[in-house]
């Protein structure tokens, strides 16, 4: 059988990039605390909304879910003051990049494989990230950044990754997803892309079976192999 010819790799980012899912949660905790509501997320429960993409779209869920009756004037007040606590904590570097991310991203860029994001969080979010762990090169580094925008559904609708694919010039069989979570395995999958699961720490013990392959973190030789690149 022929082996195929993997032109570009698309990484998730919060799970899977970095472990970022536990200061999002403590952003939204502070942030209702600033606006003296009575909501404190257990990590049991942020581990549920993680099935819903969008800081926005779990706290309409959640009001929803409890009958807050909250406006949608105080929902978007809410995430504007949680984003900005949570950039605030990522500038204290209270985060860690996941294994084997920088020895991934090193092998595709010597290989001249592009790498591509597709992303439920914000691009101002994304790139405030990216910068923290790469620096001046993190401009260069991806080729295309695909966050929500207007009339674009959310994961776990291929979407997000319909659109990297695009301005990738890539087709779905010549490209390998990186994801942590059920909705961006979803997501992948729903455009027809091979996907190479790494459970995080909200995620693990999850059932991915519909993963092409599932590891520990992106150190495990298997990745590389799957890609080409070994």
């Amino acid at each position: 059988m022929m082996q195929r010819i993997i032109k570009a790799c698309i990484f998730d980012v919060d799970g899977t990039i970095a472990e970022t899912e536990g200061i999002h949660l403590q952003a939204f905790n502070e942030a209702f605390k600033e606006f003296k509501i009575a909501w404190n997320w257990s990590k049991p429960t942020y581990k549920a909304l993680l099935e819903i993409a969008g800081s926005e779209n779990r706290i309409r869920y959640f009001n929803s879910k409890t009958k807050s009756n909250f406006s949608n004037d105080l929902i978007r007040e809410l995430v504007k003051q949680k984003t900005k606590i949570y950039q605030e904590k990522l500038l204290n570097k209270s985060f860690y990049v996941r294994p084997g991310v920088f020895e991934l991203v090193d092998a595709l860029k010597k290989r001249k494989i592009k790498i591509g994001v597709a992303t439920s969080t914000s691009m101002d979010n994304a790139m405030k990230l990216f910068s923290l762990i790469w620096g001046n090169e993190a401009q260069k580094l991806f080729s295309v950044i695909s966050t929500p925008k207007l009339n674009v559904h959310n994961k776990p609708a291929p979407d997000l990754y319909n659109i990297a694919l695009q301005d990738l010039k890539v087709r779905p069989e010549n490209v390998v997803a990186i994801e942590d979570s059920k909705i961006g395995l979803k997501s992948a999958k729903a455009a027809s892309i091979s996907t190479i699961l790494a459970p995080s720490e909200f995620t693990r013990g999850d059932n991915f079976s519909d993963a092409d392959l599932i590891v520990k973190n992106l150190l495990d030789p298997r990745v590389k192999k799957f890609l080409g690149l070994s």
